[in-house]
């Protein structure tokens, strides 16, 4: 996965806490990789975000389409 992909969505599978940051690893297409969470409040293992260079962006509604849908 190359880091210029654009935002990409993923789901949380970790959550931890250090200093005043709050890191989440996100599983996207597999591949699981770690990015900062500080924009976003309220996040919890499973939620669906969207993220760009490792940097968590928003926490998508759950059945929310990535293109602005909101699902069958």
């Amino acid at each position: 996965m190359r880091q210029d992909e654009g935002v990409l969505e993923g789901r949380i599978v970790s959550i931890r806490k250090e200093g005043k940051s709050m890191w989440v690893k996100v599983s996207i297409r597999g591949v699981i990789i770690e990015a900062l969470a500080d924009l976003v409040e309220d996040l919890r293992v499973g939620d669906r975000v969207l993220l760009h260079g490792k940097i968590v962006l928003a926490k998508l509604k759950e059945g929310a389409d990535v293109n602005g849908g909101d699902g069958p």
